[in-house]
């Protein structure tokens, strides 16, 4: 159903290798009340997906959730609310930039022992990430100190 080189399994790759517990990200933890939250990986995964195919908006992250397959694989057929969404970006900024912290380091390790497939998807990784960081900045989200 999807292709083995599609970018999906890219992000799908990157996110299940990323250390969480590390990367603080908040409310990943169930509370006493009320439904349990999704999994920060989850919604990481549907972020950086978002924002690699210019899909900014939470409304139209929750819309595409529900219609594309590739998002469909990507969340194994989870579709989390615009709220959700919303609140996981604005909650977790320092673990965001967490994770782009993460990236760089893995991407250190691996390129000695990658081969030349691995390779070209690191490359395109790294060109993901520095778009999704450069948009972050120019929205003033985080910052680099």
């Amino acid at each position: 159903m999807i292709e083995e080189e599609s970018p999906v399994r890219i992000i799908d790759a990157f996110i299940d290798a990323i250390d969480f517990k590390q990367a603080s990200f908040d409310k990943s933890l169930p509370a006493e009340r009320g439904r349990p939250p999704y999994d920060p990986a989850d919604l990481l995964k549907l972020y950086i997906y978002g924002y690699m195919n210019r899909i900014r908006t939470s409304r139209k992250l929750e819309r595409e959730c529900t219609r594309n397959i590739e998002l469909m694989w990507l969340m194994n057929n989870l579709r989390p609310s615009a709220r959700s969404i919303a609140y996981f970006r604005s909650d977790n900024k320092k673990a965001l930039k967490q994770v782009f912290r993460q990236f760089v380091v893995m991407k250190k390790k691996k390129c000695t022992r990658l081969s030349e497939k691995e390779r070209i998807q690191l490359r395109l990784l790294k060109r993901l990430m520095n778009l999704f960081l450069l948009f972050l900045l120019q929205r003033n989200k985080i910052s680099l100190t």
